[in-house]
């Protein structure tokens, strides 16, 4: 999964102030269920917690032996809050969970970081959104496929984003779209025992209407803008920048996917693959050094 060029991507975790046995100074604890590191206060930012214990994303030059703090930021989740979003991620996921959270951080726009937290700290969201399918049979069909897809699709739209020069409320929009854009799929029955049978829209609702709802009462423009960009409304009457970026991003993570599920099996020197898609044949070519021949001298 491409989601961060970083050799060692930020992990979401608590801090908190300790006193290090036999060391001088002051110590932070960085913890998590797959994760726990001491360091000084002169290596870290301490400044952003003030004495404080807090839920952060830490990324360091080294996790097994860390030599310096290249990256701390605060998320504002609590205790409580964090810790369910580990005990109700599977393990193999935890990768995916601290890099939707890295994405949530980005968000600057206060009513939508709310509504997107509110959100992801469902339980019932949490229990089902990073084992789901992104489909039945088709594109990312496999258990944590949704999740890893959402956040493809975040990082793409966050990258586009920033070079468009968005606003700070259409960007974070944005960040928003990509990660729920799918999330009604957890309630479908390809992904839960008690799933429903119905569209992807009324599915959409179902899972984020209680907190759509919380939005409305703040802000109708805003509540507007979601209920267009998670494609809550059958036809909608205003397009907006965000929802744009977004689907662009999701058809380029889908082509992408399908290349890679194309060459999967076939030498690096092949250039061409054709498949089938119902009765029609699905030609995928790839650029080469164009000196593949050589191999059949």
């Amino acid at each position: 999964m491409r989601m961060f060029k970083d050799q060692n991507p930020p992990v979401l975790c608590w801090a908190s102030p300790v006193v290090a046995t036999g060391k001088a100074g002051e110590y932070y604890q960085f913890s998590a269920p797959h994760f726990s590191i001491t360091l000084p206060v002169g290596e870290i930012h301490s400044a952003l917690l003030n004495g404080q214990e807090a839920s952060v994303l830490l990324q360091t030059d080294d996790l097994l032996a860390p030599s310096s703090v290249r990256k701390l930021k605060l998320v504002g989740l609590s205790k409580v809050r964090l810790q369910n979003q580990y005990m109700l991620c599977p393990i193999p996921m935890f990768g995916v969970l601290s890099g939707v959270w890295t994405l949530v951080s980005c968000i600057t726009y206060p009513d939508l970081r709310h509504f997107l937290e509110e959100v992801l700290c469902d339980p019932l969201v949490i229990s089902l959104f990073y084992k789901a399918k992104g489909s039945e049979e088709g594109d990312f069909n496999q258990a944590g496929d949704l999740a890893r897809h959402s956040v493809d699709i975040a990082c793409v739209s966050l990258s586009l984003a920033n070079y468009y020069q968005l606003s700070d409320v259409e960007l974070s929009l944005a960040l928003v779209t990509a990660l729920l854009h799918e999330i009604g799929k957890i309630r479908l029955h390809y992904n839960s025992q008690s799933g429903i049978l119905v569209s992807e829209k009324v599915a959409v609702t179902a899972v984020v209407g209680p907190y759509l709802i919380q939005v409305l009462e703040r802000d109708p423009a805003l509540y507007e803008a979601l209920m267009s960009c998670l494609n809550c409304i059958e036809q909608p009457q205003i397009i907006y920048m965000a929802d744009t970026i977004v689907k662009a991003a999701d058809k380029l993570s889908r082509t992408k996917h399908r290349f890679d599920k194309a060459f999967a099996d076939t030498a690096d020197y092949y250039d061409l693959v054709v498949t089938k898609k119902g009765c029609t044949d699905l030609y995928y070519r790839r650029a080469t050094q164009f000196q593949h021949m050589e191999k059949f001298d």
